[in-house]
């Protein structure tokens, strides 16, 4: 039981790590390109370059780029998207 336990702990141990390797990388290649993206072409949007992409282009989007300026996005309550599709003022703009 002992070694088993062991075993499994040595495996957990090396697979959470590949998966963070893998996680942070991933996160690391995104934020490059993010960055190449705005630097190269000046558009604040670099999501709108990699909805584009074939194979990860269905993960950006809903991607909203809100909130980059260090402000965390905030997600609307049921309650708020009731009181918003309610209220009249702000559909009516014009």
């Amino acid at each position: 039981m002992t070694v088993a336990t062991v075993f499994l702990g040595g495996v957990l141990l090396f697979v959470g790590f590949f998966t963070l390797a893998i996680v942070a990388g991933g996160l690391l290649v995104y934020l490059v390109a993010a960055k190449l993206y705005t630097f190269i072409t000046g558009d604040t949007d670099p999501n709108k370059f990699f909805r584009t992409l074939p194979v990860i282009g269905p993960i950006f989007a809903n991607f909203d780029h809100a909130g980059t300026n260090g402000e965390a996005v905030k997600i609307p309550t049921e309650q708020e998207q009731d009181e918003a599709a309610n209220n009249e003022s702000v559909a009516n703009t014009d």
